[in-house]
């Protein structure tokens, strides 16, 4: 099993909602995940996160806040055995209509399409949603409260 290191946006505007794209990987069911992707050799969190933003959302100047959830699990990607340690980081930003496809192709072709999601709909939903339990973490978030340091928050 290859262990990797991973970030991801959670990127929430001033209406308490947060974008997610819809992705459809041959090992799983459609899944609604935030935005962000590995970290390569020779890239730091901060560079890394901004990289696969515009890798998945085009260029843009991101306004990166702090660490604020960490995530370990296991899944299988294209016939790999991986173990991702993921950290995410709080991006606040005007809502913005977000590309109806990957500037990058090679993730495009996992990519269905992005979504505004408030708390409710998320709660309500019986789609599939990565951290399994996304809404009950970004009741805090959305309404103004940053943990001091990073909250696991499982698989």
């Amino acid at each position: 099993m290859r262990k990797r290191s991973a970030v991801r946006a959670l990127i929430i505007c001033p209406e308490k909602q947060i974008l997610l794209a819809r992705m459809r990987y041959k090992e799983t069911e459609d899944l609604w995940l935030t935005p962000g992707g590995g970290i390569g050799p020779d890239e730091n969190h901060i560079n890394a996160l901004h990289r696969e933003l515009n890798e998945e959302i085009f260029e843009r100047a991101w306004p990166v806040g702090p660490a604020v959830w960490v995530r370990e699990h296991q899944f299988m990607f294209e016939g790999e055995d991986l173990c991702q340690k993921e950290t995410y980081y709080l991006l606040k930003c005007s809502r913005f209509e977000p590309p109806l496809m990957m500037p990058d192709e090679n993730k495009n072709q996992y990519f269905l399409n992005y979504k505004w999601w408030n708390l409710e709909d998320l709660s309500a939903s019986r789609e599939i949603f990565v951290p399994g339990k996304i809404s009950h973490f970004l009741i805090d978030l959305v309404n103004g409260i940053v943990p001091d340091t990073p909250i696991d928050v499982g698989i």
